[in-house]
């Protein structure tokens, strides 16, 4: 039993693994109605997410909610959008690191909070040894 159980030990150690999706880290800004100015609170979250994905290529989509005009909310979503990557760019990140950029206004018609955010993929992330 003993050599049997040694057996299995080894085969798990040895075996490949397999391909799995990397799931690539995300985080979004939350925005108060009819605002591109973060909290406080978001702000703090944002620097944390920062230092998890320092180094890091990021794509950034900004949205507003479905009140109000759409050239408004697209307006309001662009100034999200500066916002965010002005707070990047200050922790750090090279503007050239942070592409896509992509203020979509109201297009995803979120009507409430799920719409007032930016939200930043990482594309490709940097390891180091």
């Amino acid at each position: 039993q003993n050599a049997d159980l040694q057996r299995r030990l080894s085969d798990c150690e040895n075996a490949k693994p397999t391909a799995t999706s990397a799931v690539q880290p995300s985080h979004f800004v939350q925005f108060d109605h009819n605002s591109s100015y973060m909290s406080r609170t978001e702000v703090d979250r944002l620097k944390a997410f920062v230092q998890s994905v320092r180094g890091s290529k990021l794509a950034l989509v900004a949205e507003a909610s479905t009140p109000g005009a759409d050239g408004y909310n697209q307006q309001l979503s662009e100034r999200r959008l500066v916002r965010v990557v002005e707070a990047l760019v200050r922790e750090g990140f090279d503007k050239v690191d942070l592409h896509p950029q992509t203020a979509i206004g109201e297009r995803n018609g979120k009507p409430a909070a799920e719409g007032r955010r930016v939200t930043i993929k990482v594309e490709k992330q940097v390891t180091t040894m």
